[in-house]
């Protein structure tokens, strides 16, 4: 069974490729969004997506058990921080690097 740390990790990268990807494709003109919040679906919903692929591979870093693990141990820590804490970073909005 794959270590959470390693999932945890490997969600972290696939984040930050759909976040830098998304960006690219906003400064190209590829894609435009008319809020954060449509920005912010469309990366989730493309991190879904690539969960969702890497789950279904043969790859040992990311299990169906192994997301379960990870999920239950975002859960928890979410709730044990009370509020929701604020974004840290830069929106794709606001543009960035070309």
């Amino acid at each position: 069974m794959a270590n959470p740390t390693d999932t945890s990790g490997f969600v972290g990268i696939l984040a930050d490729v759909v976040q830098e990807l998304t960006e690219i494709s906003v400064n190209n003109n590829l894609v435009s969004f008319g809020g954060d919040n449509e920005a912010q679906a469309f990366m989730g919903e493309a991190l879904t997506y690539a969960l969702d692929t890497a789950v279904n591979t043969d790859d040992d870093i990311m299990t169906e058990q192994s997301m379960i693990q990870l999920m239950q141990e975002v859960a928890g820590s979410a709730s044990m921080q009370g509020a929701p804490q604020r974004m840290n970073g830069r929106l794709v909005t606001e543009g960035g690097a070309q």
